[in-house]
């Protein structure tokens, strides 16, 4: 399994750490965690016809477009009436495993899974010469998401002193156009707050959308999001797995929820704006001690675990030998 590649969006550096332990630095490197496609799940020809007591090949072609390794399920069904795949059911299942791209081949990653489908006997009673088949498909899978992005930290944000500091907070960090997944963290806002104990606490708030033209599924639930039995509750989550910065981690903060429920998009509307929700999460009181006219510059990592599904179909006419 890869390591994450942590990348700084405002510096455009980054560095990552391959499988091999090599590393490899270059602004380019960046282009790697934007977009929001993830996987694409497509047929590696376009089968449009098929001849009654006759075979139809294909395969299913599944693309990693973004930087995460991902583990899935390809599951395709057919009217047992009208077709069945070569193990003689109306149901294909595979399993896929597909690595992320990444700096030293910033290429997609693909794998294929051939199939064949038997064309059974058109009725005499339905005195038709073709007729109109379909193939349902839904892939199922696994995926994350990253966000590195520098943060100005204000340890004196009183500033009774009116002391210049090195550098200045924002409200909002910078997010970029989707981290190589459908769902993205639209926007990051930032606060700082004083605990009772005159301690600081850096306040987030992150905000996610589903950008992609499928459901979220809570991770590891790919493969029952995908076998058509019923899901459990909070089904379509997704969950903090880190938010660090300098030293301190998840463990340091108070971070509510730590799973986000993210509802499906609509159907046959293009134009909907993804609903975004958020977790905010505070560092703990006691861990960031003030310090007068001190602010620095670091670098903000948060780390998303998800699942994904979506769903295509793919008309096929069928012709009787005549």
């Amino acid at each position: 399994m890869k390591n994450w590649i942590v990348f700084l969006v405002v510096a455009g550096l980054i560095t990552a750490c391959g499988s091999g332990g090599g590393t490899v630095t270059g602004p380019n490197v960046k282009a790697l965690y934007t977009g929001t496609e993830g996987v694409r799940v497509s047929l590696l020809n376009d089968i449009r016809e098929g001849y009654e007591e006759e075979m139809i090949e294909s395969a299913f072609k599944v693309v990693n477009k973004g930087p995460y390794d991902t583990r899935g399920v390809i599951v395709a069904s057919v009217n047992p009436a009208e077709l069945e795949f070569s193990s003689g059911s109306s149901v294909y299942k595979k399993s896929f495993s597909v690595e992320g791209k990444d700096p030293v081949n910033p290429f997609d990653k693909s794998a294929d899974f051939p199939f064949a489908l038997k064309v059974l006997p058109i009725s005499v009673e339905d005195n038709i010469n073709s007729k109109q088949a379909t193939i349902l498909i839904k892939a199922c899978y696994d995926y994350s998401g990253l966000l590195s992005s520098s943060v100005c930290i204000d340890k004196d944000p009183s500033n009774l002193n009116q002391i210049e500091k090195t550098c200045k907070t924002k409200s909002t960090v910078e997010t970029g156009g989707g981290q190589g997944g459908p769902l993205a963290i639209s926007k990051v806002s930032y606060e700082t707050l004083i605990g009772e104990d005159g301690s600081i606490k850096p306040w987030f708030k992150i905000y996610l959308g589903n950008h992609g033209s499928g459901e979220v599924v809570s991770p590891g639930l790919y493969e029952t999001a995908c076998s058509g039995s019923a899901m459990p509750e909070e089904a379509n989550t997704v969950t903090l797995e880190d938010i660090s910065f300098s030293n301190y981690n998840i463990n340091d903060f108070e971070c509510f929820p730590t799973k986000l429920d993210l509802p499906p998009v609509k159907e046959n509307d293009e134009d909907q704006e993804p609903v975004e929700r958020f977790i905010g999460c505070k560092l703990k009181q006691g861990r960031m001690k003030r310090e007068e006219g001190k602010a620095y510059t670091t670098d903000l990592t948060i780390k998303i675990r998800y699942g994904y599904s979506i769903s295509l179909t793919q008309q096929i006419t069928l012709k009787k030998q005549v």
